[in-house]
């Protein structure tokens, strides 16, 4: 004991002072037990007395003294063999096998047939009537024996082994999300933080090769550091050609690990690592090595299971795929782009060749888009430029028109060949997303967005990467025409149609509030009025959140949590609130300033600030908008549009919908 606890004391490994602590601790209690059950009864003989304990103190004494050899057994045995919950597991299991289970089912059954034959002087009749219960719980439990036995299997798993329950349903959730992770970046960070969560290593990392000729380069590290590993060396090798999960353990003397380079030694030392997944694919019969999924030891000491290598080597079997076809439309892209610096091979796998990664041939001036391969467009007989979109996103979306551009880049009318469903892709040019806080950011805009659940507002379906670099959003497709186009055909509307389009805006836009999101960029151009109401002006969809606020509990917004491309305008001047201009806090009465903006102008038929620079525009706001000019519109809309511009927010009505139910 004062051994063990010296070594507690001067051991730094975590791992080893836990395994220190347990044996230490079972030993005190054993020598306790022993002390009493023998150590007593010894030292009261050499004094001439005698003491003789019941058998029911003797019993639980002898148990209590045998912690000693189960407590050292599981501190140097379990790190190598098996642990003790594994074997329970394990037995369990095996106790409650479809053979186990149909033996229990089979014993109701055979009290039955003995029953029947004790009786057998007896009709059927009588001897179901002189016991009815009896006989049907006996049915009953047979039945339910041999219908239930699978479900009671998965019961007991579910409640008694959570931790091995709940890994295997993460890692099979990663398994089925990896084939939709189209960026290599953001599907190796998402395997580790998931293997991470169902395995507990001490050290997750993900190595990739050829980021540097000729090595394995972490990508993706989760507790600890691990430095570039030479592909070529005995590791790299051993990878290569080998087709299951390859342990590499210091502290295993059978381990091929003592017999590594000096210096991959001690990468292994440095990094913990015990586990490689190799990651590989083959190209022209060859196989060739992708990188490696590395993992420590467990944090709970227990070895990686069967189940655990037959889980990990179906991930690394789909993390290959999409690292392999990431790899291939890299060169595709360098060849459609005029490249001499890698040829497109001729024998692409099917994977990547059903992807349909040509880029698009649009017309300049319908939109149309088409096949690469076609010269003119076959609406107008225009030549065709082409884009840098492929005819073919993410192996779903055909891209078919053109629908606008800008200057974060375009939006396309694509159609869902899977889901057969017309919809619209927000494509963002990949120089805005060069840094990976760029491409956080847009993946937090997708999610952002798709959790706005409202009638009112443009569905996000999907999101990704495209081989240049560039992201994309998938979107619903509305049919029908933005409100600036609405007001440029019509001109100013009747006051009831501006009362009803707004209640129509203002639904969605709290609906985003009550979610803690602040849009901060309404504009005519962002309210979509589709075909079946844009006559009647009674329906609205909001779009484009993608410089949306996250807001604080007080319902001002946090400024730390913008959704924006960096160095981006934040708005659009002519809706911008004093606030907003200024760079101040914004709250969801900013939301009220802009929709009293859009009011004003529906009216007018002009921003009440005019259009111009921000310091324009600011300037303005001092003066405050021209008076609304028109006989038609009652004083209770014109005062409640004045109040939605005050440039004290305070002033202004507290909600979207409070100001929109204000215009009568």
């Amino acid at each position: 004991m004062v051994e063990g606890v010296w070594r507690f004391k001067h051991n730094d490994d975590l791992l080893e002072r836990r395994r220190i602590a347990f044996a230490t601790f079972t030993l005190v209690i054993a020598t306790a037990a022993f002390t009493i059950k023998d150590g007593v009864p010894a030292i009261a003989a050499l004094a001439g007395l005698t003491i003789l304990y019941p058998w029911w103190v003797t019993l639980p004494l002898f148990v209590l003294s045998a912690f000693a050899a189960a407590g050292i057994t599981y501190a140097v045995a379990v790190h190598r063999v098996l642990a003790p919950r594994v074997v329970v597991r394990q037995s369990l299991q095996y106790a409650l096998a479809r053979r186990t289970l149909g033996i229990a089912a089979a014993l109701p059954t055979t009290l039955l047939v003995v029953s029947l034959v004790q009786q057998r002087d007896r009709s059927l009749a009588e001897i179901v009537s002189g016991q009815p219960l009896f006989y049907a719980v006996l049915l009953v439990t047979v039945i339910a024996a041999i219908r239930y036995r699978d479900t009671a299997r998965a019961w007991l798993d579910r409640h008694f082994f959570r931790q091995e329950y709940d890994a295997r349903a993460v890692l099979l959730s990663l398994s089925g999300r990896i084939p939709f992770e189209t960026d290599p970046n953001e599907l190796t960070a998402l395997v580790v933080a998931q293997i991470d969560a169902a395995l507990h290593p001490t050290m997750v990392a993900v190595l990739v090769a050829g980021v540097e000729p000729g090595t394995l380069v972490p990508v993706s590290v989760l507790h600890g550091t691990a430095d570039t590993l030479d592909q070529r060396g005995g590791i790299g090798t051993m990878l290569t050609w080998s087709d299951t999960p390859l342990e590499l353990d210091l502290g295993d003397e059978r381990s091929a690990a003592g017999r590594l380079p000096a210096d991959e030694i001690e990468w292994l030392r440095c990094t913990g690592a015990v586990l490689f997944v190799p990651l590989s694919a083959s190209e022209s019969g060859t196989r060739q090595l992708l990188g490696a999924l590395v993992l420590g030891e467990k944090r709970s000491e227990e070895p990686y299971t069967a189940d655990d290598r037959a889980l990990l080597s179906s991930i690394a079997a789909q993390v290959s795929l999409g690292l392999d076809v990431a790899r291939l439309r890299r060169r595709q892209t360098l060849a459609a782009d005029g490249s001499a610096a890698t040829a497109l091979p001729t024998n692409l796998p099917t994977s990547a060749q059903g992807a349909g990664e040509w880029l698009v041939a649009e017309c300049q001036v319908c939109g149309t888009c088409h096949d690469s391969d076609v010269p003119t467009c076959s609406k107008d007989g225009t030549a065709l430029k082409r884009g840098r979109l492929p005819r073919m996103v993410d192996t779903k979306y055909r891209v078919d028109r053109v629908l606008g551009r800008g200057g974060m880049g375009a939006v396309y009318c694509a159609h869902d060949m899977r889901l057969e469903r017309d919809v619209a892709i927000k494509v963002v040019r990949a120089e805005l997303l060069s840094d990976p806080d760029a491409r956080t950011r847009f993946r937090r805009e997708a999610q952002l967005v798709a959790r706005l659940q409202h009638p009112g507002i443009v569905s996000v379906f999907d999101y990704g990467t495209l081989p240049d670099g560039a992201a994309f959003l998938v979107m619903e497709y509305v049919r029908g025409r933005d409100l600036r186009a609405v007001l440029r055909a019509d001109g100013p509307m009747p006051p009831e149609r501006v009362a009803s389009l707004l209640r129509a805006i203002a639904a969605p836009v709290d609906s985003a509030h009550q979610l803690g999101v602040l849009h901060r960029d309404l504009k005519p151009e962002n309210i979509l009025l589709p075909d079946s109401d844009a006559g009647a002006g009674v329906g609205a969809k909001v779009l484009d959140f993608g410089v949306a606020k996250l807001l604080g509990g007080d319902g001002a917004a946090q400024e730390n949590e913008t959704l924006t491309l960096a160095g981006q305008p934040i708005g659009t001047p002519a809706y911008m609130a004093p606030e907003q201009l200024a760079g101040a806090s914004v709250s969801t009465r900013t939301h009220v300033f802009a929709l009293g903006a859009i009011a004003y102008e529906l009216l007018t038929g002009v921003p009440p600030f005019g259009r111009g620079p921000l310091v324009e525009i600011a300037t303005r706001h001092r003066t405050g908008p021209a008076p609304i000019d028109r006989d038609d519109v009652p004083p209770a809309m014109t005062d409640a549009i004045s109040r939605a511009l005050s440039v004290d927010a305070g002033m202004r009505p507290e909600s979207a919908t409070a100001f929109a139910m204000s215009l009568g």
